[in-house]
């Protein structure tokens, strides 16, 4: 009988659970009534989206939002029953898995709403849909800021197409984390360019049922945003600020945040060398004019990590507020799913 090799953790992330709640509670008190969508996206930010996305469920949170349809059909197959909205792009062939997870995807364009109206007929169901309105971040979305009406139209246009169905208009700004004078002046625009177009569908009898634009530097900064808005149908989309990051170096501190990760690695060796030995590949660092003790890590590449560190470790007692990470490189490839594996 073969014997397996016991995997040996050389570098691993401990996630902190309870200071994610911590973190989901400030935010909340900040939003005031305003229901949140966790954004979960990227593995939430490396943190673990299903054990997250768990947390933020028994705290309340009324959406999760992810990047793409893989993450999404992840946190089903992990038991999550949230509303669930795919921030990005979704190849309109993956109709059918939408309809059977129920998952709503972002509307961007009149030719991406004909071809997943096209594809959700042919499944024999209707898709969920956001309409992303691009009201200055340059990304996907109905290009408002480029020509408003033509904008509109193409929204109402996609709003008709049998096998869609519209339940909620949203947009990202761009540069909400900057108090510059010009960029302040660019996000209140962003925001009166979205209040615009709500109003132009309401007028025209496609009412959206939610409407989202804050994110992390907008719930910080204008949780009043829902101005101009129906406040019952409005909802605040934070994310970083969620694992207890500002989104800007200046914001430390405005809210009472607790770092979520902790990355921690061995020390595989240490050694004392005489002043001005060469170290590492290619001479590129030296041990300066003084004798000096380098370490070795298991970290093999340098990386910078704008986070603080939390001195919370996870224990055999403390299994329900904390877990390790550790991923390999072709464990994680391996959660990318087919289109077999999607439906």
């Amino acid at each position: 009988m073969m014997q397996t090799q016991p995997f040996e953790k050389h570098v691993w992330a401990e996630i902190d659970l309870e200071a994610l709640r911590h973190n989901f509670r400030a935010v909340k008190a900040r939003a005031g009534a305003l229901p949140l969508c966790a954004v979960v996206k990227a593995d939430s930010y490396g943190h673990g989206a299903v054990q997250c996305a768990r947390v933020f469920a028994e705290e309340g949170a009324a959406w999760l939002a992810v990047s793409c349809l893989t993450e999404a059909v992840q946190l089903r197959k992990g038991g999550l029953t949230l509303p669930i909205l795919v921030l990005g792009h979704v190849q309109p062939g993956y109709a059918a898995a939408l309809i059977q997870n129920h998952i709503t995807v972002a509307c961007y364009s009149a030719a991406q709403a004909k071809a997943l109206s096209d594809a959700a007929v042919a499944a024999g169901g209707r898709v969920q849909i956001h309409l992303k309105a691009d009201t200055g971040m340059g990304r996907i979305g109905f290009a408002l800021r480029t020509d408003f009406d033509a904008a509109i139209r193409d929204m109402l246009t996609a709003c008709a197409l049998p096998g869609l169905e519209m339940t909620g208009l949203f947009q990202h700004f761009s540069v909400a984390d900057d108090v510059s004078e010009d960029n302040i002046a660019y996000t209140a625009e962003q925001h009166r360019l979205f209040v615009q177009a709500f109003h132009a569908l309401k007028a025209a009898g496609q009412e959206p049922q939610l409407v989202h634009c804050d994110n992390s530097a907008g719930v910080m900064l204008h949780p009043d945003w829902p101005e101009g808005l129906p406040r019952e149908r409005c909802m605040a989309r934070p994310g970083i600020i969620l694992y207890g990051l500002s989104p800007a170096p200046w914001m430390e501190g405005m809210l009472p945040l607790d770092p979520v990760m902790e990355l921690k690695t061995t020390v595989s060796m240490i050694k004392d060398l005489p002043a001005d030995t060469p170290v590492t590949k290619c001479r590129m660092g030296s041990s300066a004019r003084m004798p000096a003790s380098t370490s070795r890590s298991r970290v093999r590449y340098r990386v910078t990590l704008s986070m603080r560190v939390v001195r919370r470790t996870a224990s055999s007692s403390s299994c329900n507020r904390s877990f390790m990470a550790c991923m390999t490189s072709k464990e994680r490839l391996g959660q990318r799913g087919s289109p077999a594996q999607l439906g």
